[in-house]
């Protein structure tokens, strides 16, 4: 039954020959969480009184692995919890368990990531994009503040952002294909990047030409907080209230959704 249990586990589940293996393991990062069975464990099940297991997890981990160890309990209790009632079922109809999980799940997934790290590339491509056009228009904005006339400082401001935001969008897009191992990404990720950060520089700059450094106040937390707002790291619905009420009804998900297209060709982005 214990196998059948691990076996429908959404994680990889691995023996150890004592606590301490296993807790030194933990220690170290090598696994996200421990669940101790009591020695006599097979005789518990085969009875009628309630079983505790102990369960270890730490938050020295990931972010990502320390909510997973946080979630795990409430899992693994409902899980173990109806497969000891299924076996404690059918002793008392004379049956023989047979450790078979009595429902069966078909998982499809609409769109499947190439890679993992594809599943990581929108939320980093987002981040860069916004912060690299914050920081640019911030230092061609002070560069150019004796550049001669305003023409003459419009036009540095206009076309400089072509050229960097063409090279940047080289390079990342020479990462993310490297890093994904994924050719195929290279060139929509350069033309997205590129076009993105080209039109979010030019915001940025037209917010330092127009109100100075000043912009800072509008510019700074529009591009920290684009990871929520696109729906890069959680969907655009799930932040918080206050942070939609500023920018909710602004469709900063497109660039978001933009990437996500990137990775997963036949999806229609993040959902907002």
């Amino acid at each position: 039954m214990l196998g059948k249990l691990t076996e429908a586990m959404p994680f990889r589940v691995a023996d150890f020959e004592n606590v301490e293996a296993a807790r030194a393991s933990l220690d170290s990062g090598s696994i996200t969480m421990v669940l101790v069975f009591p020695q006599d464990f097979s005789k518990q099940v085969a009875g009628e009184a309630p079983i505790e297991l102990t369960f270890l997890n730490s938050q020295h981990l990931s972010m990502v692995e320390s909510q997973i160890g946080m979630q795990a309990p409430q899992l693994l209790q409902a899980a173990f919890s109806a497969g000891i009632t299924n076996f404690r079922e059918a002793l008392k109809a004379g049956q023989i368990p047979d450790g078979n999980l009595p429902v069966s799940l078909n998982v499809e997934t609409l769109h499947p990531a190439k890679s993992a790290a594809s599943l990581v590339a929108p939320f980093t491509l987002v981040y860069t994009t916004w912060l690299g056009a914050l920081v640019g228009a911030l230092m061609l904005f002070i560069a150019s503040r004796a550049a001669g006339t305003p023409v003459a400082r419009g036009a540095f401001r206009t076309w400089v952002p072509i050229v960097s935001a063409g090279v940047a969008a080289l390079a990342t897009s020479l990462v993310v294909s490297l890093v994904t191992r994924d050719w195929t990404l290279f060139l929509p990720v350069l033309v997205t990047f590129w076009s993105l950060q080209l039109v979010i520089g030019w915001m940025m700059n037209g917010l330092f030409s127009t109100f100075g450094y000043s912009a800072l106040i509008i510019a700074f937390p529009t591009a920290f907080y684009q990871t929520a707002l696109s729906g890069a790291q959680i969907p655009k619905l799930a932040a918080p209230e206050w942070l939609l009420s500023i920018y909710g009804a602004l469709p900063f998900e497109v660039v978001g959704a933009g990437f996500s297209r990137c990775d997963l060709p036949v999806g229609g982005g993040f959902a907002s």
